[in-house]
């Protein structure tokens, strides 16, 4: 979640951020952080790490570098 994040986020403030604005950049991000969110609700008592939860904080972990960089520059 955390290589997510720091990809995400430096992509966001260099390149993406000044072309487009942080309006168009932190709605798409929630949305991916709550798919994520909601991926990782459907794991159960025996679920495995790489089968149930990586797949859920790697959406999670863009979505949320989106938003943090978008929301503290812009």
């Amino acid at each position: 979640m955390i290589g997510a994040i720091i990809a995400t986020s430096t992509t966001a403030s260099t390149v993406l951020l000044p072309r487009v604005g942080p309006r168009l950049l932190v709605p798409p991000g929630m949305l991916i952080a709550a798919a994520g969110m909601v991926v990782l609700t459907q794991g159960g008592v025996h679920g495995t790490y790489a089968a149930h939860i990586l797949p859920a904080l790697i959406p999670l972990g863009v979505g949320i570098g989106l938003i943090s960089v978008d929301t503290t520059v812009g």
